[in-house]
């Protein structure tokens, strides 16, 4: 995942919620990770960000190896910025959405 900041308005640190996504997948974290990160959530890795700075990381995701191969389905990843554990106002939370099909492969 690549995250870039225009550097619209203060924060702390950005927060991302998984949307939507299969039952049997949960986020396991990023790498790198450096806050912890729960089964639908994460912080994005590195401190505040500076105005145009961009970082690019790993969605670490989990499925049981019961998981049975193909398509899952589709995931959503929803970034806020947080000030202080509030969500602060986007300017443009259109661009704020990350949406892709989650594929487990079978065992080689």
């Amino acid at each position: 995942m690549t995250v870039g900041w225009a550097g619209d308005t203060a924060h702390e640190y950005l927060w991302v919620e998984a949307t939507g996504r299969p039952a049997d997948v949960v986020i396991w974290g990023t790498d790198p990770q450096d806050a912890p990160s729960s089964f639908t959530n994460f912080v994005v890795p590195g401190d505040r960000f500076m105005t145009g700075e961009q970082r690019s990381f790993d969605v670490l995701l989990h499925a049981e190896p019961e998981t049975v191969p193909g398509d899952l389905g589709t995931v959503s990843l929803q970034l806020s910025t947080q000030w202080y554990g509030n969500s602060v106002a986007d300017a443009d939370p259109a661009d704020n959405t990350a949406s892709f099909t989650v594929r487990v492969a079978a065992a080689a």
